[in-house]
């Protein structure tokens, strides 16, 4: 699906590419992971170190699914899949290309590319997911122009406990 690609487009274009260093999202899963809490120069070295082991014992496969399934993505969302539902009430699997690169774009700072209250922003960065996806060839000018035009809809779903937001005309 397009989600994988746009979280990489958003995060980590380089991916799958050998590094001597730890990627990016190697990195967020040992901090999603709580592995160590402490953040000091120290604790960020012990980090960088835990993110080389961390590659050294997986594929990088498992390392993006267990981060697909870890991250953030603001709304009380952990994971892509509880995002695409409550944002979207749809699955990973059924999100257009506009819908997952809003996703990914929101991983850089939720509260700050909510859709739900920073519509513009959200689209704003959405649309540098695009451009970064059409950058890698990852996508073609014509699908970057057609998601880039898709307004910013969501089909929120609530949480239990949540008030659902009322609009008035």
């Amino acid at each position: 699906p397009h989600l994988v690609r746009a979280v990489l487009a958003a995060e980590d274009p380089d991916f799958f590419q050998r590094k001597p260093v730890p990627s990016r999202i190697s990195l967020q899963l040992v901090t999603i992971q709580g592995v160590i809490r402490d953040h000091s120069f120290n604790g960020r070295l012990r980090r960088i170190q835990a993110a080389q082991d961390l590659e050294k014992r997986y594929r990088k496969q498992q390392i993006l699914r267990a981060y697909l399934k870890g991250i953030y993505l603001g709304q009380r969302c952990y994971g892509v899949a509880a995002a695409a539902k409550h944002y979207f009430k749809q699955s990973v699997q059924e999100l257009t290309l506009a819908q997952a690169a809003l996703l990914a774009g929101l991983i850089k700072s939720p509260a700050r590319y909510n859709p739900k209250v920073h519509p513009a922003r959200a689209r704003v960065r959405r649309n540098q997911v695009l451009q970064t996806m059409y950058h890698h060839n990852w996508i073609s000018f014509r699908q970057l122009q057609k998601a880039m035009a898709a307004p910013v809809q969501l089909k929120l779903n609530f949480h239990p406990g949540d008030t659902p937001q009322h609009t008035h005309s």
